[in-house]
C-alpha cells in the first residue's frame, strides 16, 4: 500500500499553473512583437526568442535588443515584410480584380491589422459554421461556475409584489436566471 502525498501533488499542480501562467504571458509579449516587426510567424522564432531570454521570461526589451543585435549574437532570426503578408492575403482571392482591391484596400493596414486579419481568416477556415465557432468559443471561455442557490427567505410572493428592478438584476447576476425564474414558478 502506498501513501499519497498531499503536498507534492499540491505543489505539482502550482508548478504546472506557474508554468502555464508564464508560458501565456510569453506568448502576449511574441504576439505583441509580431505586430510591431515583420517577423516570421512560427514555433521556431518563438522558440529562438525563448531561448535567448535565458531565464524563460520574455519582455519587448530582451527581444528588440536580440532583433537589433541577432548577428552579434549569432541568433538567425527569419524575417518576412508587410508586402510580402499582403501577397499571401491576396493570394486567397481567385479574381485579378479582387486581389488588386484587396491590395489597395489594404495598403494603409498597420502590421497589426495585417496579423489580425490572418487570424480572423485561419478561424474562418478552421471553423467554416456558425455553429462550430460557437462551440470552440464556448470551450475556450471561462465557464461561469457553481452558483449559490436562492436563499429561502426569496419566496415567490416577495420576487413578485416587493422586489425593484435593481434587485431583481443583482438576484439574477449573483444566482442565476434560472434560479430566480424557478422559485418565481414554485419549482424549487
Amino acid at each position: 500500500m502506498s501513501v499519497i502525498n498531499y503536498e507534492n501533488e499540491v505543489l505539482k499542480a502550482q508548478q504546472a499553473s506557474d508554468q502555464a501562467t508564464l508560458d501565456k504571458a510569453n506568448r502576449a509579449v511574441y504576439e505583441e512583437l509580431l505586430n510591431l516587426y515583420p517577423i516570421r510567424a512560427s514555433e521556431g522564432s518563438y522558440r529562438v526568442f525563448l531561448s535567448f531570454a535565458g531565464d524563460g521570461i520574455l519582455t519587448l526589451a530582451k527581444c528588440e535588443h536580440l532583433l537589433k543585435n541577432s548577428k552579434d549574437l549569432g541568433f538567425t532570426i527569419e524575417m518576412s515584410s508587410k508586402e510580402a503578408l499582403l501577397d499571401e492575403l491576396a493570394s486567397a482571392y481567385a479574381d485579378p480584380g479582387a486581389r488588386r482591391a484587396f491590395r489597395n484596400k489594404a495598403a494603409s493596414w498597420t502590421l497589426r491589422q495585417v496579423r489580425d486579419e490572418f487570424r480572423a481568416r485561419k478561424f474562418r477556415a478552421d471553423h467554416p459554421t456558425s455553429a462550430s465557432a460557437r462551440e470552440y468559443l464556448a470551450s475556450v471561455r471561462p465557464s461561469p461556475g457553481a452558483r449559490e442557490p436562492l436563499g429561502p427567505d426569496w419566496t415567490a410572493e416577495r420576487l413578485r409584489h416587493r422586489t425593484d428592478s435593481r434587485t431583481l438584476r443583482y438576484l439574477i447576476a449573483r444566482h442565476g436566471l434560472q434560479a430566480v425564474n424557478d422559485r418565481l414558478a414554485g419549482r424549487s
